[in-house]
C-alpha cells in the first residue's frame, strides 16, 4: 500500500444528536476514528451559514450585511464558540475579498497602505482586515446568541 491517504466520513443519527460524523483515516497498515462532536458540526455550520450569505450580501449590501448574517446566525444556530464562528468566517471572507480585488486590479493601493502603515509588505493590510472584519462578525453572532439566551 502506497503513502496516500484515503479519508472516510461517516454521517449517522447516533447518542440521540441529529447529525454524528465519524471520521476513518486509512494509512498504511493503522487505521485510526476520529469523531467530531456535535458541538463542533454546529461549529461548522454556523461558519458555512455566515460566510456564504454574508458574501452574497456584500454584493448588493454596505460592509455591515455581514453583521446582520452573523447576528441571525448566532441567534438561530447557537454554538459554544459564536464569537469564534462569527471571527473566523467575517475575518476569512473579507480577507479572501480583499486578496481578490487587489489580484484582480494593476494597482499598487495595497502596497501604499501598506507603507502608511510602515511596513514593507501588503500582509500586514490583511490582517488588519481580518481583525477588523472578524471583530464585526464575532460581537455580532455573540450578540445574537445572547439576545436568544434572555
Amino acid at each position: 500500500m502506497d503513502e496516500r491517504a484515503a479519508d472516510i466520513i461517516l454521517l449517522s443519527t447516533r447518542n440521540d444528536h441529529p447529525l454524528y460524523a465519524t471520521t476513518i483515516s486509512v494509512r498504511s497498515n493503522a487505521s485510526t476514528v476520529t469523531r467530531v462532536s456535535p458541538n463542533n458540526m454546529r461549529f461548522i455550520a454556523q461558519f458555512i451559514a455566515i460566510v456564504i450569505p454574508s458574501h452574497l450580501l456584500g454584493l448588493f449590501m454596505p460592509w455591515y450585511g455581514c453583521a446582520v448574517v452573523a447576528f441571525l446566525a448566532g441567534y438561530f444556530l447557537t454554538s459554544r464558540q459564536n464569537f469564534l464562528a462569527g471571527f473566523m468566517a467575517i475575518a476569512v471572507l473579507w480577507t479572501f475579498n480583499a486578496l481578490l480585488a487587489d489580484l484582480s486590479s494593476s494597482s499598487t493601493l495595497t502596497l501604499r497602505v501598506a507603507q502608511l502603515f510602515g511596513a514593507s509588505s501588503t500582509v500586514v493590510v490583511y490582517l488588519c482586515t481580518a481583525i477588523v472584519g472578524g471583530l464585526v462578525g464575532g460581537f455580532a453572532a455573540m450578540s445574537g446568541a445572547m439576545l436568544k439566551d434572555n
